[in-house]
């Protein structure tokens, strides 16, 4: 794997902390629109909830594939929260999903892609360990274990798929901005994937 740069990244640039700002605000607010469609379905309960959680981890997967810095997809993550937590039904309860939601993607992304090495199979990876590190937490903090075991299966594959799907869909959705020349400046933008 090449590594991102030769350069040290040193420090956060304002352009950084205003695209990564940017970037949240503008899908949290399609995630706002997501989180109305989500509504109806609410009452099937946590097979739901981990068939939709790759999309919610979309944003978060974005910013840690196009800024590749310690710590983006976290910050991400808690402005979406933000944003949902004040115009969609479920209000300010979504900022400790939130919360839950950046620590598993920025520890997937620490021990997956270590802030280096970007392929998308990576990204792939590090969905993965994020779907795995948010089932153990929504185990702990839901009674999930309480459940039938089949369903508990359900919920867990549901759950890793979904996360890599939001993985697969951030590089996506990368590129394809990449093409438009929006993120020449980002780390992204410079070097692109690698492979």
């Amino acid at each position: 794997m090449i590594p991102v740069s030769s350069k040290k990244q040193r420090g956060w640039a304002t352009r950084d902390i205003l695209l990564l700002v940017a970037i949240s605000v503008a899908l949290g607010m399609v995630l706002v629109a997501a989180r109305y469609a989500m509504t109806p379905f609410s009452g099937l309960g946590s097979l739901m909830a981990a068939l939709w959680r790759g999309l919610f981890l979309l944003p978060s997967f974005f910013v840690i594939y196009v800024l590749r810095r310690p710590g983006a997809g976290f910050i991400a993550q808690m402005v979406v929260a933000l944003m949902q937590a004040l115009f969609a039904p479920t209000g300010f309860a979504l900022l400790l999903t939130g919360l839950a939601n950046g620590l598993a993607i920025e520890a997937a992304a620490a021990l997956v892609l270590r802030y280096r090495h970007f392929s998308t199979l990576r990204m792939v990876g590090a969905g993965f360990v994020a779907g795995a590190i948010l089932m153990v937490l929504i185990s702990i903090f839901f009674g999930v274990l309480n459940l039938e075991p089949l369903l508990i299966i359900a919920i867990a594959g549901a759950q890793s798929g979904s996360c890599i799907l939001g993985a697969v869909l951030a590089v996506a959705l990368a590129q394809a901005v990449q093409r438009t020349g929006a993120l020449h400046g980002t780390p992204f933008g410079q070097v692109g994937n690698e492979a």
